[in-house]
Parts: structure tokens; C-alpha cells; sequence
């Protein structure tokens, strides 16, 4: 009878053992699941305002260009020197090849320092990268990363402990960040809940995010390469 009772006893307890580590799988794995899900979703979700973004920039491109052969073919001669004059204006001041002025925010990227005064927190091309498509995602007009103009083909690297942008170093925090936006106020109320603040923390760096009023963007200090284009010769409208 007594061996009976110990033999139950350890079933009881093996059972209680096992279902106990089963419950501690599940809320572990649940946990894992959560995190991942929640990352991946707001991935997508800043992927998806991009590209929303591009394609609404875009658009107003396109009517522009739209309105400007409009202009051109609709025109005399020097009607159409001065609308060709305006549109060659306007793409650089689109591809960045202009200084540009405007009502923006300020983001400083700041080193936070331990109790004893040393740096304790490193710059990542990642992280950089992330700011900016949120920023994107989030209204901005045009960026500057300090001397560093953001244009459609710039490249964000890391090589050591070095940021390169545009294929030129950027200098060490502290870090300012100018952005133009048609309503400074709407991006910096998103900024100053960005997920973006959250991981810079995680590396020991903080984001400073100030409305400034006007703001400077240097221009894009490079040539564009456009080897690869060609004019394509035919007779248009406009040659009638």
C-alpha cells in the first residue's frame, strides 16, 4: 500500500512537473511571438507610409511637369524659354542641388555619458536610417543630416565606427538633423513619440527635438551622374 502511495505521489508530482514547464513554454513562446509581431507590424507600417509618401510625391511631380508642358507647348518662344528656365529651377530645388529655407524642426543627436563622464552610447548607419524614413513617412519636405543633403540616391554606411553619407564621413554626436515640413508642428508632435526615440536609447545616444521656425538644408554638394541618359530626338507639339 505504501509502495502504491509513493508511486502516485511521483506520478502526481512528474504531472505537476510537466505541466508546469508546459505553461512556462507557452508564455515564453507567446511573449516571443508578441515581440516579433509588434516589430514586424510597425516595419510594415513605416514601409507602407513611405511608400505612400513617395507615391503622393510623385503625383504632385507628375502635375507639375504636366502643367509645364502645358505651359511650353501653349506658349511663343520666349514664353517657352522662360517656362523651360522655371522647370530646370524647380528640379534642382526638388533633387536637392539648391540651398533651401523653410519652416522645419531640429533633431540634435546627443551621447548620453555615464556617472563618470564617458561617452556611453555609439552611432549606428541603422539607426540614422530609420530616423530619416520615419521622418519621411511623417511629413518631411527635405533633410539635412549636419553638412549632408538627403537625396534620392543617398547611401547611409557604416565602415568601423564611422557614419558615411553621400560617401562623405559625418561628423561625430553631437548631431544636428534640419527638416523642412509643410506643418513643422504635426511633425514634431510625431517625433516626440517616435519609436525612433525609444532605440537611440537603446544605444545610449538621445534625440533633442526642437521647433525652430525656419531652418537651413545645405545643398547637395556633388555632381548627378547622368551617364546612362540620352536624349531621345522627335518631333513634338511644340515643333509645329
Amino acid at each position: 500500500m505504501n509502495d502504491m502511495s509513493k508511486a502516485n505521489k511521483l506520478l502526481f508530482s512528474l504531472a505537476i512537473a510537466i505541466i508546469g514547464f508546459m505553461i512556462v513554454l507557452y508564455f515564453n513562446s507567446h511573449d516571443d511571438i508578441e515581440v516579433r509581431d509588434t516589430r514586424d507590424a510597425w516595419e510594415i507600417r513605416s514601409q507602407l507610409q513611405i511608400e505612400q509618401q513617395r507615391q503622393q510625391a510623385l503625383q504632385a511631380e507628375l502635375n507639375v511637369l504636366i502643367e509645364a508642358r502645358f505651359d511650353y507647348v501653349s506658349s511663343s518662344e520666349q514664353q517657352q524659354l522662360s517656362t523651360l528656365v522655371n522647370s530646370v529651377d524647380h528640379l534642382k530645388e526638388e533633387a536637392g542641388m539648391t540651398v533651401r529655407r523653410g519652416a522645419g524642426i531640429s533633431i540634435e543627436l546627443l551621447l548620453e555619458r555615464s556617472e563618470a563622464g564617458i561617452p556611453d552610447g555609439r552611432i549606428m548607419a541603422e539607426l540614422i536610417q530609420r530616423l530619416l524614413n520615419e521622418l519621411n513617412a511623417y511629413g518631411a519636405e527635405a533633410i539635412a543630416v549636419g553638412n549632408e543633403r538627403l537625396v534620392t540616391h543617398t547611401a547611409i554606411r557604416e565602415v568601423g565606427d564611422q557614419i558615411y553619407m553621400n560617401q562623405r564621413p559625418l561628423a561625430k554626436p553631437p548631431l544636428t538633423i534640419k527638416v523642412i515640413a509643410n506643418d513643422p508642428e504635426r511633425l514634431l508632435n510625431y517625433m516626440e513619440v517616435s519609436p525612433s526615440k525609444n532605440e537611440f536609447a537603446l544605444h545610449g545616444l538621445s534625440l533633442i527635438i526642437d521647433s525652430d521656425g525656419e531652418v537651413e538644408l545645405p545643398a547637395f554638394q556633388d555632381q548627378y551622374k547622368l551617364d546612362l541618359l540620352s536624349v531621345i530626338e522627335e518631333n513634338g507639339a511644340g515643333d509645329e
